[in-house]
């Protein structure tokens, strides 16, 4: 019974002597960058940030009815996520690139049509998280710990990018690896057109040997 309070109260003050550690630690950061405590702590690193109903509503256009090409999110209120600005598919990528602030945080997403060399096109859906090197300590924080309620909330998207340099939303580098890919079609379906191809080839020699 000794021993087990023995440990108990070892392990117990060890606990408390960490966690003292991290809270200067956190202090210390706090008083350097200027950052608010509330977005420091350890035990609030993720934000539970909302969407609008306006901006849900708007994504749900843009994946299912093709209302949209492009949506651009801001925060407000270190909570709220709402639409900073949208396009259809009439708009270009160089609309969409000159509409991101020089030094403030945004998520986007972006519908693209990507051609296989096969012929046929799949849509897909690239989300940008984009904090510029220009813009404030608390927005590169906000945005960053805000990305995994934002994304929980739109679903599963098919890339997406991290843009710290305005440089980097370059459509050549973005686009430019999406066009122009293999079709996707599994191995197992390769693998069944060739032995169909086989029995094809096997019964053609057989008939042609049944003529002559």
């Amino acid at each position: 019974l000794r021993c087990s309070l023995y440990f108990i109260f070892f392990f117990s003050s060890r606990r408390r002597h960490t966690r003292q550690r991290s809270v200067s630690w956190a202090r210390r950061c706090v008083q350097e960058t200027g950052i608010n405590a509330e977005y420091m702590g350890l035990n609030k690193l993720m934000i539970s940030l909302k969407l609008s109903e306006e901006a849900l509503k708007a994504y749900n256009e843009l994946k299912f009815k093709k209302k949209y090409k492009w949506i651009i999110f801001k925060v407000v209120g270190d909570k709220d996520a709402i639409i900073d600005a949208s396009g259809d598919f009439k708009t270009t990528f160089a609309e969409f690139e000159a509409l991101f602030p020089k030094s403030e945080g945004r998520y986007a997403v972006y519908d693209i049509e990507v051609p296989f060399t096969d012929g046929h096109k799949e849509s897909k859906i690239l989300f940008f998280l984009y904090t510029p090197d220009t813009c404030s300590a608390h927005d590169r924080m906000l945005y960053a710990a805000g990305k995994k309620g934002f994304k929980d909330q739109i679903g599963s998207v098919s890339k997406e990018y991290q843009i710290n340099n305005r440089a980097d939303l370059n459509e050549e580098k973005i686009l430019g690896g999406l066009i122009k890919q293999p079709s996707p079609q599994p191995k197992h379906f390769l693998h069944q057109t060739e032995k169909k191809k086989k029995k094809k080839k096997k019964k053609k020699k057989q008939h042609e040997k049944k003529k002559k």
